[in-house]
């Protein structure tokens, strides 16, 4: 029997989020639906990120093409998700900008963030009444994350006593926090550090671990770990292209030419198309090189033979890679005391006068690394000058500066760190989990240490709450103690999930009691800044000095202004106009009305 299809009437349809966009054929999702949209997205982050939270966190699994592992780290469980609605995606991507930069300042803290963030939301989403209300708070939250990221009370924390300087324990027991307890993973990551001490047992310097992963699927089944420490004087990390691609592991005689643009055939003309003549080969490190070149005039006119080889190839080429190409020229040019191959530069290139002769090697096929050279005083004294001019007052800022001006003293040193395991998803979590650790590290050497559970970050948030009591601001003065003191008040909730998750479920009434007796005699200390050198050790179940399990001073004042960013993009969202390519088909969810046909 043919069954005829079944019709139904479309204005039945009712679409969760975009009923306005609908009924009125417009890419709008106005004020109250997008602030709901906003609302519902977190709640499922926050929701799945809680798990992992603390020392008494539950794994998460997580799969990827086929093979599977376990964690309980946050930003990986963050990086993990995705929502197949597609504007519940949009709202995420937009909360994962704002966690990056705690995961690349300070390593650690997605899921404090997160959770910080929903009960500051919580706290806060009800202190508006009205429109001029969301604006006072948006401006207030501005200046708190001003205040917060100013460097110079970290300064003058660290003077007074209450921010400590790493030393050897300290510097365990961070690494230990921040790697979820694997010991295996802590005592390789120190050795790799190669730590340094003053006579007074402070730590001054670590190096900079570089991380690499190798997979072996037949004869793996542990993680294993090794390490070495690169040579050289000055490093940058490049990416060899792949018509060259080889190791130089013995340091070589070469000359340096530092191209700041993208070189191209116009360029390898002004090199009299590579008949200068030179004693020693060329190398060429440039921002980028064009594959038109290479493929168009470089690999037809020359055979690509390795220096290993006995080759006599006068030219090679390697481009630089990070986030911030402009500053690692000028730097290296400095190091290097050359001139820069410009876009200006007029042909033929004088070798003398763009390029010096320099002991060089390659390490692992991506770090190019420089001997005997001569630290660069001179422009080391410009940068500080340029840094002290900086109006940001920002502490990435400032970390940014400092790590310039010390690569250009020759103060640096790297370290090869290798991984092998079976499992490529396991490697790739593992290798995000050293990277972790090493920033937070580096942030608790340039900014110092506090105790555990963001302790630094509520004496601050305490501080502002007592100066707004004590001053007028703008006649806002209420307002502005009112969200410190809430914001206070989130911060000891994250204290409260911790101990609940250890004691929340005990049967014994009398224990749980003497229990939540101690956690509020241990809350009334850990929140005094007069007892700032005690904490509770969520590791241990104990109070302990601030040594025990510290954090990074940075850590805190990163997950705070992170949190309050978050909390300020939901309290102030309004309408979102979505891309009109996801307006027929809508991408988002419906339902049909049981009672439309």
């Amino acid at each position: 029997m043919n069954v005829p299809p079944m019709e139904f009437d479309s204005s039945h349809m009712k679409y969760d989020y975009t009923q306005y966009s609908h009924d009125n054929d417009v890419n709008v999702i106005p004020d109250a639906d997008y602030r709901r949209l906003v609302a519902d997205t977190f709640k499922t982050i926050c929701n799945t990120l809680r798990q992992t939270y603390g020392p008494y966190g539950s794994s998460v699994m997580i799969t990827e093409q086929n093979q599977t592992t376990a964690t309980k780290d946050g930003y990986n469980t963050f990086e993990a998700l995705h929502f197949s609605h597609n504007y519940k995606q949009q709202v995420y991507l937009h909360i994962q900008d704002i966690i990056s930069r705690v995961n690349d300042n300070v390593g650690d803290g997605t899921t404090s963030c997160i959770l910080l963030a929903e009960k500051m939301f919580n706290a806060l989403k009800n202190v508006a009444k009205n429109a001029d209300d969301e604006r006072k708070i948006k401006s207030i939250l501005e200046s708190i994350e001003n205040e917060l990221q100013n460097p110079t009370i970290i300064e003058a924390d660290k003077t007074n006593g209450l921010v400590h300087e790493l030393d050897e324990k300290t510097l365990f027991n961070i690494i230990k926090v921040a790697a979820n307890y694997d010991d295996h993973l802590t005592r390789n990551l120190v050795k790799a550090m190669d730590p340094q001490f003053d006579e007074n047992g402070k730590l001054i310097y670590v190096r900079n671990v570089i991380v690499d992963q190798d997979r072996d699927n037949d004869n793996t089944t542990d993680v294993e770990y090794s390490y070495e420490y690169l040579p050289g004087d000055y490093r940058v990390n490049i990416a060899i292209h792949p018509d060259l691609g080889r190791e130089w592991v013995v340091p070589q005689q070469m000359r340096i030419i530092v191209c700041d643009h993208t070189f191209s055939a116009s360029d390898w003309m002004k090199l009299d198309n590579g008949k200068i003549e030179t004693d020693v080969p060329v190398l060429i490190v440039a921002r980028a090189v064009t594959q038109d070149f290479f493929d168009n005039i470089y690999t037809k006119k020359y055979a690509v033979p390795t220096l290993a080889a006995g080759g006599d190839l006068k030219y090679f080429f390697c481009e630089l890679k990070g986030g911030y190409i402009r500053n690692e020229i000028q730097d290296l040019t400095a190091v290097l005391d050359i001139k820069p191959f410009t876009l200006e530069t007029a042909g033929p290139v004088d070798l003398d006068y763009y390029s010096k002769e320099y002991k060089i090697s390659i390490a692992n096929g991506n770090c190019l690394c420089f001997y005997d050279c001569t630290p660069a005083t001179e422009y080391a004294e410009t940068l500080k000058f340029e840094m002290k001019a900086d109006l940001s007052k920002s502490i990435i800022k400032k970390s940014m500066w400092e790590s310039r001006i010390n690569a250009c003293l020759l103060r640096d040193k790297d370290t090869f760190f290798k991984i092998k395991t079976g499992n490529r998803l396991q490697a790739k979590l593992i290798v995000d989990k050293i990277a972790d650790c090493c920033s937070i590290i580096k942030s608790a050497v340039d900014n110092g240490v506090t105790p555990n559970l963001i302790k630094y970050g509520y004496i601050r948030m305490n501080r502002l709450y007592n100066m707004f009591k004590m001053e007028n601001i703008e006649n806002n003065v209420g307002l502005y103690a009112e969200i410190c003191d809430r914001i206070c008040g989130a911060i000891e909730g994250l204290f409260d999930d911790i101990w609940y998750s250890k004691y929340g479920d005990i049967e014994d009434e009398e224990a749980r009691l003497d229990n939540e007796s101690l956690r509020d005699k241990i809350k009334e200390d850990f929140y005094d800044e007069k007892v700032a050198d005690f904490s509770f050790d969520v590791v241990d179940e104990k109070m302990c000095e601030y040594k025990e399990y510290p954090t990074s001073a940075q850590y805190d004042i990163e997950v705070l202004v992170a949190g309050i960013t978050i909390v300020k993009y939901m309290l102030t969202s309004k309408a979102f106009i979505f891309d009109s390519c996801l307006l027929k088909p809508h991408g988002d969810k419906g339902y049909v009305d049981p009672n439309m046909f």
